[in-house]
């Protein structure tokens, strides 16, 4: 079974934007006009039920959620720690993203950031919705295995002030002993530590030999994904399986902007390219995204939510997409 080593990463176009042409065919431009949609703030969405690529026509917010496979609704976008140090600046961005509305929070034991997690979280009035909260098993040998999963389990437990986590990912395949440490994640799952259960960065071969072991597949994937890099064997591995996809730098770390297609459509369509990049994930593969760290960037973050709305059809009557070009 192929369970060993790193998600092999297929960069599709990368640097390079892999949208329809939208010139000089004035229906291509109002396919891509119609996918961006209008550029206008959304009224508060307090629904909880649960967004999917085949519901297009639901309107998004910070409080929109997909339903896992067990039925777990996980909060379809979220703030991610990564390089977020302790000491005040991840807290900083925790309490900002709770209070703007993000409902998930996104760290892990290799971000060293749980001290501050736990901070932002305790500030919490009680009376406030409790946020969804991700961590990931450390990449490292010494914490895989039955043993080394479950203690470190109860050390993530213990830093984030949590009897339960929502979401306990394995970070990478790549220290081995991946089987044993995926059916320790199941057992910690059964047991009730946890809710739910997925993986970081496995590809479709990691993921096959899981299924082939006869285990549950995860719940979760997680994994670059953007509108530069696609991941489509992937991505599409995961939606045969049942398996969510969630997005880390969405934005592809903000260095593509200005560099590609993307500029050409924003300017078009009245939109930010972090809006329209935002968008082609959700129509896309209704991906969870993570937010960058800065409390700065989760403004950034909000703005482009607020701005991205999903009609239900398009002049023709027909659902609209930002669709990739065959290649």
């Amino acid at each position: 079974m192929a369970l060993r080593g790193p998600m092999r990463r297929r960069s599709q176009h990368r640097g390079r934007l892999a949208l329809p042409s939208f010139t000089p065919d004035a229906a291509a431009r109002w396919t891509v006009a119609a996918a961006a949609g209008a550029c206008r703030s959304s009224s508060a969405d307090t629904s909880t039920g649960a967004a999917s690529a085949a519901d297009p026509g639901r309107a998004l917010s910070l409080h929109s959620t997909v339903q896992l496979r067990r039925g777990l609704q996980m909060p379809l976008f979220g703030l991610g720690t990564w390089l977020a140090t302790n000491g005040g600046e991840c807290k900083d961005a925790v309490r900002a993203a709770l209070q703007l509305g993000f409902r998930l929070i996104d760290t892990a034991q290799m971000y060293d950031n749980h001290e501050d997690v736990r901070a932002a979280l305790q500030e919490l009035p009680a009376d406030a919705p409790r946020p969804f909260v991700v961590s990931k098993l450390s990449p490292t040998p010494e914490c895989h295995g039955r043993a080394g999963a479950m203690a470190q389990l109860d050390r993530t437990l213990e830093e984030l002030g949590l009897e339960q986590l929502d979401l306990w990912l394995m970070h990478s395949p790549s220290p081995g002993k991946v089987l044993e440490t995926w059916q320790a994640m199941l057992s910690a799952r059964d047991a009730g530590k946890v809710r739910a259960v997925g993986v970081s960065n496995f590809g479709p071969e990691q993921l096959e030999g899981l299924k082939q072991a006869g285990c549950d597949v995860p719940e979760v994937n997680q994994f670059e994904l953007h509108c530069w890099n696609q991941q489509r064997e992937l991505v599409s591995y995961c939606q045969r399986e049942g398996i969510a996809v969630m997005s880390f730098c969405p934005l592809a770390r903000c260095k593509l902007f200005g560099q590609t297609a993307l500029q050409q459509i924003a300017l078009e369509t009245g939109q930010s390219e972090a809006a329209l990049a935002i968008r082609w994930l959700l129509q896309k593969v209704s991906a969870a995204l993570r937010a960058a760290r800065a409390h700065t960037h989760v403004h950034t973050a909000t703005e482009a939510v607020s701005c991205v709305q999903v009609p239900a059809s398009g002049a023709s009557g027909r659902t609209q997409y930002i669709t990739p070009t065959a290649h």
